[in-house]
């Protein structure tokens, strides 16, 4: 860090070595959308009607909706990625996975 403060001292920049911490943008973009999904996952949607039209043109209903909110889907996805990312065949059987997708083209709607 004192290294650092040298550095930015150079460029007329104030920066304590001691008393400042950079934090991690990462861990600060989890911490945001952490505090944001909570929110989320306990919005009021009393006032939603009960079916609306979503950005791809699907119909959504507002208790299917809901419901899955209540699972905090975020949460699950993180789990996932730390389960596949936890073992070497997980991740190699994911991406077998991604590139059999891919060629089988799975993902384009077809």
């Amino acid at each position: 860090m004192r290294k650092l403060a040298k550095l930015l001292e150079v460029r007329d920049i104030w920066f304590d070595a001691v008393d400042c911490r950079i934090p991690c943008f990462l861990h600060i973009i989890n911490i945001c959308m952490t505090h944001t999904m909570k929110e989320y996952t306990n919005a009021d949607f009393s006032a939603i009607t009960a079916t609306w039209v979503g950005a791809l043109g699907d119909t959504m209903n507002k208790a299917e909706y809901v419901e899955a909110l209540a699972t905090d889907p975020i949460s699950l996805g993180r789990n996932i990625v730390h389960i596949i990312c936890a073992s070497s065949q997980r991740r190699k059987g994911f991406c077998d996975t991604i590139i059999n997708s891919n060629a089988n083209e799975w993902y384009t709607g077809h």
